[in-house]
């Protein structure tokens, strides 16, 4: 099996800020001659720009000595979601073979997007692996060690990613560390003592509106009982990313591998509190973990990811008692009006994402028309059973046969709700009749304490 050693040392600057991280790779492999090697970072990744520009001092050593490189960049996608720059060796290497760069760390964050950038507060550093890992392009697994050298860092702090605290080391395909999280810096840590082997929660910096450690207790609790309800009993590492940004260009969280990350502007516009409004900290939080479970269904756009994860995000919190039924009143309300009142309501999803990231409402749409499609589904399937059946049902049936390997697509999906609704043509026509009366749903406040033990059980009404 081939390995990489991945090396990472933050460098400060005057004013105590992380200027750069120095990236060192080690590759050893069972060959002792290699084809050319193809290294790839990207130009702009989901809205966030000049990764790859800010990768410095590229340089690859084998036993033979330097090996002279070739770079190469993709065409301009001009949508935003992203395209690369390669960097190619020139002649064949002989392993090991040493990469060092130097990634830097950009002074402010220009644009909205996703939290895979490099970026620098409280005296630590933060990303994500695609946002700054200039990784070899090969699809085999790997045994990965991942290296912190913090000296330059103040005394005390630590370094953690999605595959452990401290020096850790995993047997993985290279693609899972870009979609991990990187932190290092003076951390605050949920529980104390770091991960215990579930769930565990990292934050860099401080917000005056936020109670981060209250707020990590209750994604602990949210975990647990989310994991019940999608019938996940696998003991494993779950870790929780959050970065406070001294700028408000942030567009909330993103999964990743067994993780998430979660950035909030040092004065965020909404409370964490327990009985807040149903639209922050902690909506975001549930959101994000819900995407690990939900998912997608293959051959589906943000429609079914997004809406899926959004659907249970204002649902679960109220049937599991992680908010009160006004919070999810006004989630729903909220739903709604961005639906409702979406100048791109009418845009199919093709037209919607070529605005994604120019106007907050074609970032919106797949959530919110997603969330209130499977809102109508719920609605219509307990109609059509008479309370018997709900989405529930259905779903986690689906989620079960994923997880043991059988592709879910959105042909199976419908094929599903056919067996249940009828005809397709008719459950379509009987969709825009459906109404969500807000009394039944709080009458169903009573009812909702029980959660399904396993994917194939009773799902809670």
């Amino acid at each position: 099996m081939p390995g990489i050693e991945i090396v990472l040392r933050p460098e400060r600057n005057k004013a105590g800020n992380v200027a750069a991280v120095l990236v060192t790779f080690h590759l050893t492999d069972t060959v002792l001659v290699a084809p050319m090697l193809e290294f790839r970072a990207p130009i702009v990744l989901n809205n966030i720009p000049g990764i790859a520009d800010r990768i410095r001092g590229f340089r690859v050593d084998d036993g033979i000595g330097p090996v002279l490189m070739t770079r190469e960049d993709d065409s301009v996608d001009a949508s935003g979601f992203g395209y690369s720059r390669r960097w190619r060796t020139a002649r064949s290497v002989t392993f090991p073979v040493t990469v060092r760069y130097s990634a830097i760390v950009p002074p402010g964050r220009l644009r909205a997007g996703p939290p895979f950038d490099l970026r620098t507060f409280a005296g630590g550093v933060s990303g994500g692996g695609a946002g700054f890992l200039a990784l070899p392009q090969d699809a085999r697994q790997y045994r990965v060690h991942i290296r912190w050298d913090l000296r330059a860092l103040r005394r005390g702090s630590v370094g953690i990613s999605s595959l452990g605290d401290g020096d850790t080391e995993a047997i993985m395909a290279l693609a899972g560390l870009r979609s991990s999280w990187f932190m290092a810096g003076p951390l605050g840590q949920y529980p104390a003592g770091g991960n215990t082997g579930g769930f565990s929660a990292v934050w860099l910096g401080s917000s005056p509106g936020l109670d981060l450690r209250a707020d990590m207790a209750w994604a602990a609790k949210a975990y647990k009982a989310l994991s019940t309800f999608f019938g996940d009993t696998a003991q494993r590492p779950y870790r929780f990313f959050l970065r406070v940004l001294p700028e408000s260009t942030t567009s909330g969280g993103t999964a990743g591998n067994r993780s998430f990350m979660l950035q909030v502007p040092v004065r965020p516009p909404w409370r964490s509190t327990s009985g807040g409004d149903g639209t922050g900290l902690r909506s975001i939080v549930a959101h994000e973990m819900i995407h690990g479970w939900a998912g997608s269904f293959q051959g589906a756009g943000p429609w079914a990811s997004e809406g899926l994860a959004t659907y249970f995000t204002a649902n679960l919190q109220r049937r599991l008692g992680l908010q009160p039924i006004k919070a999810f009143v006004a989630e729903l309300n909220q739903l709604s009006q961005e639906y409702h009142g979406n100048p791109y309501r009418n845009a199919t999803s093709d037209d919607a994402r070529a605005v994604f990231w120019a106007d907050k409402n074609g970032e919106l749409l797949p959530n919110v028309r997603g969330a209130l499609y499977f809102f109508a589904l719920d609605a219509a399937i307990r109609q059509r059973s008479g309370g018997e059946r709900s989405l529930d049902d259905i779903l986690l049936e689906l989620f079960a046969r994923r997880a043991e390997g059988e592709t879910i697509s959105v042909r199976t999906f419908t094929n599903a709700l056919a067996r249940v609704l009828g005809k397709p043509l008719r459950w379509w026509a009987s969709l825009r009749k459906v109404t969500l009366p807000l009394s039944a749903l709080a009458r169903d406040e009573t009812r909702s304490t029980t959660m399904s033990p396993s994917p194939t059980s009773s799902a809670p009404r």
